[in-house]
């Protein structure tokens, strides 16, 4: 059940009323004074329109930004015309703006460099790239392009890098002279590639050291690996004559003796055609096959001899 009550109280000449309560069951209301709730109203009123203030000027700057940067990305002044490269000499500047997907006339603030750039490093014989703007209206592409150290085959003819890292196929017009990597099966490449990068590095120990035998055993040719045999490499003379050394499981330690066997047949006057360098446990012979014309002309005094 609610009452109400009024209290007056005599000041003087003056009355003053006191709030009107309302009573109930576990609650009351209080009424303030009308002043004070005119003036409560005003203050939300100044603060809504304050902030309404707040929000326009907000939006108006964001709609003048949003339209002057869009703007300033459409210029004429800021449209691509020039575009460099460099550090490239196996691959074509017109692969690399391909790759990159750039032309004249592009807004050259509306390129994502970093986009660019790992469209750039896609080209297989890319091993870095970096692009960057040049205001008002170039582009700057710098690469660092992969070092070919040897040619492997798999199946068809790829190119690896001295870390054993297989980068690009052979293309007809890499202007490339390096050996062979042959005895590799494809399938074990893609199944295990850090085991194809292992095997091949040491074909790349192999090869540098043939190259500091070179003035005795010639040109490598090719390095083939064996599973059970082990390492073959073929070699050619200045005269292309060809020389197959079976160097296998311990190929650096066998060419040692490879290359004092070639010697020794050489200063005969006769080059040998193969030679199995590998030895036998517990034997210190070296077998050395002649071609079948210096066989003939030398008989077999001279392969006893070089035994």
């Amino acid at each position: 059940m609610r009452t109400s009550a009024t209290r007056s109280q005599a000041t003087g000449s003056r009355t003053v009323r006191g709030p009107r309560i309302r009573l109930g069951r576990n609650r009351r209301t209080v009424r303030a004074p009308a002043a004070e709730r005119r003036a409560s109203w005003r203050r939300r009123a100044r603060w809504v329109a304050a902030s309404v203030v707040v929000l326009c000027g907000a939006g108006g700057a964001s709609a003048g930004l949003y339209y002057g940067w869009d703007a300033l990305v459409h210029s004429q002044r800021l449209v691509l015309r020039t575009i460099e490269v460099a550090g490239t000499h196996r691959v074509s500047r017109q692969e690399l703006e391909a790759y990159a997907g750039v032309q004249a006339g592009m807004a050259i603030l509306d390129l994502d460099l970093d986009a660019l750039a790992l469209k750039v490093r896609r080209h297989p014989w890319v091993a870095e790239a970096t692009v960057r703007r040049r205001l008002p209206d170039a582009l700057r592409i710098d690469v660092r392009e992969h070092e070919p150290a040897i040619v492997v085959a798999l199946g068809d003819l790829y190119l690896a890098d001295s870390s054993g890292h297989v980068f690009g196929r052979l293309r007809g017009g890499d202007k490339v002279t390096l050996p062979v990597l042959s005895g590799l099966e494809r399938a074990d490449a893609a199944r295990q590639p850090s085991e194809l990068a292992m095997q091949i590095r040491e074909a790349l120990d192999i090869v540098a050291a043939i190259g500091a035998q070179r003035s005795v055993l010639g040109r490598l040719e090719e390095l083939r690996r064996d599973e059970d045999l082990g390492w073959t490499a073929m070699v050619v003379d200045e005269t292309a004559r060809p020389l197959t050394l079976h160097l296998g499981a311990q190929p650096t330690r066998s060419l040692g003796e490879a290359s004092r066997a070639v010697a020794l047949v050489a200063a005969r006057g006769v080059r040998p055609e193969v030679v199995w360098a590998e030895k036998a446990a517990g034997t210190a012979t070296m077998q050395v096959r002649l071609s079948q014309r210096d066989a003939a002309a030398r008989g077999t005094t001279l392969i006893a001899q070089a035994r």
